[in-house]
């Protein structure tokens, strides 16, 4: 089986001539890029990019794709529980050698922010959610706060009133500001 939204990786040489186009396709799955700025190099020289898998029954699972330093794919990674809606925004390596990848997820009473914590080994160190009754999302974060991250994204006031917002979040997701 193959989906129609599949992550992709466009090169040009200098000249702007396409060079070989790679995908990203594993099997049963839709993949998709994050929102903005998803794409991230890594500090060996190669890429990666935070985004999302979309299986059939519904399930929506964060996701870490990998690419060698010619953009060629070389494996991807998703987190998340069956049946449940984790949608990535956005992924980076952080100053420890891992990942976070931000996002939002109607897994709890509404539909909340969320920060996912990656080890180096590409373990699941912790998962925190950020928002109120209504829906909030998480669409950008950014990892040169010194001992944490910033997190951006939209908070609503009411069902007619989003506002953007900016959360400072400590190395273990704790809220630092808002």
């Amino acid at each position: 089986w193959s989906y129609s939204s599949v992550v992709t990786v466009l090169r040009l040489d200098e000249q702007g001539e396409l060079l070989p186009v790679a995908h990203s396709n594993p099997p049963y799955s839709a993949t998709y890029s994050g929102w903005a700025n998803a794409s991230f190099p890594r500090s060996d020289g190669t890429f990666a990019l935070g985004g999302s898998t979309y299986e059939p029954e519904g399930t929506q699972r964060p996701a870490l794709y990998f690419f060698d330093a010619e953009g060629m794919p070389t494996g991807f990674i998703e987190y998340g529980t069956a049946g449940e809606e984790w949608i990535g925004r956005q992924g980076k390596q952080t100053p420890d050698g891992g990942y976070v990848i931000c996002g939002e997820t109607s897994a709890t009473a509404s539909v909340d922010a969320f920060v996912l914590k990656i080890a180096p080994d590409g373990q699941q160190e912790w998962v925190r959610t950020y928002g109120g009754g209504l829906n909030d999302f998480s669409l950008a974060i950014d990892t040169r706060l010194e001992g944490g991250y910033f997190l951006g994204g939209i908070f609503s006031l009411t069902s007619d009133n989003e506002q953007l917002w900016v959360k400072a979040i400590d190395e273990n997701g704790e809220e630092i500001w808002d």
